[in-house]
């Protein structure tokens, strides 16, 4: 399976914690860009400090914890 029909296939933000944003209003200007791979994909959904890990010395970092992950704008993992 192609990387784009797996990223499909995963739920949207809309979908997770049993529909809880289901119906809920989304700006225009971040409608207009759910089909723009560089703003919107898989995410991981729950990204704080308790879900990755930093190697310093390697400068690695380790994500992990990704029951989560859905289909949303990038810029949602950061918020």
């Amino acid at each position: 399976m192609k990387q784009a029909e797996l990223s499909k296939s995963i739920q949207s933000w809309d979908q997770i914690h049993e529909f809880v944003m289901k119906g809920a209003p989304v700006h225009a200007d971040d409608i207009a860009v759910i089909d723009d791979p560089s703003h919107y994909g898989v995410i991981h959904g729950d990204f704080n400090t308790t879900n990755f890990h930093f190697i310093d010395d390697e400068n690695q970092l380790s994500v992990f914890d990704w029951d989560q992950a859905h289909r949303g704008w990038y810029l949602w993992d950061l918020a």
